[in-house]
């Protein structure tokens, strides 16, 4: 069987980004997994706009735009934020390493300068949050600790943002996001279920330090 393959990011071993961006480990590779076992619900969506908020290295991006190509899929546009700019440029640099030339890099607070424009027409919607229980003092920075403190219980950005999630997502639209078993993913299915979202699916992978989790919403 021949997947899609990582993107190379090579580059984040440079000095300039290695202590300044998150390198891509087992949470990033867990979720392209899920999303390229997904690969056939997700052709059937036929996305138009699809949504990375906090793309760090931009390689879930770069995968998803390949796995979109993969199928025939050359209208999809992908939007890719973070509010650390060095992450921007590294993102930048990952996109023209493997060639992808669907997508807009956007430095901002997760979706605060185009959330309004992105209103209901995101069709794939993926959040790796700073997940990372923390002290709610460690939350907030732009650098690199950014990409990993996740303040009380490890939610406090994800606490932010799962209000916007059914406000952004399209009709069809679904929405993939990462955490691990300390941010109470039961917890963040009853939250989103007020909004009228559906945990679809809950992917677990056990690794030596953590316990990760991807889940999948779409709507009721």
């Amino acid at each position: 069987e021949t997947g899609i393959k990582t993107p190379d990011y090579d580059h984040l071993w440079s000095n300039e980004f290695k202590n300044n961006v998150y390198i891509p480990a087992d949470d990033s590779f867990l979720l392209m997994d899920v999303l390229e076992e997904d690969k056939q619900q997700l052709q059937q969506l036929q996305p138009l706009v699809c949504l990375e908020v906090g793309t760090g290295s931009g390689c879930v991006s770069a995968f998803l735009s390949k796995l979109l190509t993969s199928f025939g899929n050359k209208h999809s546009l992908i939007f890719a934020t973070d509010v650390n700019s060095i992450a921007t440029f590294a993102a930048k640099e990952t996109f023209k390493k493997n060639e992808i030339n669907n997508s807009e890099l956007i430095l901002t607070d997760l979706v605060s300068s185009i959330g309004d424009r992105l209103e209901g027409f995101i069709d794939i919607l993926i959040f790796n949050p700073p997940y990372v229980p923390s002290l709610s003092s460690d939350v907030g920075s732009y650098d690199i600790e950014a990409a990993w403190a996740g303040g009380i219980d490890g939610r406090q950005v994800t606490n932010r943002f799962l209000p916007l999630v059914s406000k952004l997502l399209s009709p069809k639209g679904c929405f993939y996001l990462v955490g691990v078993k300390e941010n109470k993913p039961k917890e963040i299915c009853s939250l989103l279920a007020n909004y009228n979202l559906k945990c679809e699916k809950f992917v677990q992978k056990e690794i030596i330090f953590e316990s990760l989790f991807v889940l999948k919403f779409i709507r009721i």
